[in-house]
């Protein structure tokens, strides 16, 4: 297993709660650590672009994705998180960090 080089502080949210805002901050908490970039990506289904359902289904995959890849970083949240589409996928990004209490 491979340890992160990122430390989560004490005050910081409970172990395996990833924090996701699309602000440059999260309230309340001030950022210790920048990990860099994560993204998740997440492709829709065949003719599931006019499709409401797929199109939901398709982003909850990409979060999904993102929050995955914050996790394999060491971070505890994730900042600016951002969306972006095309016909065929849906990309979720936003900017790792480490956060502990004010």
């Amino acid at each position: 297993m491979n340890e992160s080089p990122y430390r989560i502080a004490e005050d910081a949210p409970p172990p395996g709660v990833i924090v996701c805002t699309t602000t440059a901050d999260v309230p309340g908490y001030r950022i210790i650590e920048v990990a860099g970039l994560v993204r998740g990506l997440a492709m829709l289904p065949f003719q599931g672009f006019g499709n409401p359902a797929a199109v939901v289904g398709t982003r909850e995959a990409a979060v999904a994705r993102l929050l995955g890849a914050a996790q394999s970083t060491g971070a505890n949240a994730i900042v600016g998180v951002r969306f972006d589409s095309s016909n065929v996928d849906v990309c979720a990004y936003g900017t790792a960090v480490v956060i502990a209490k004010l």
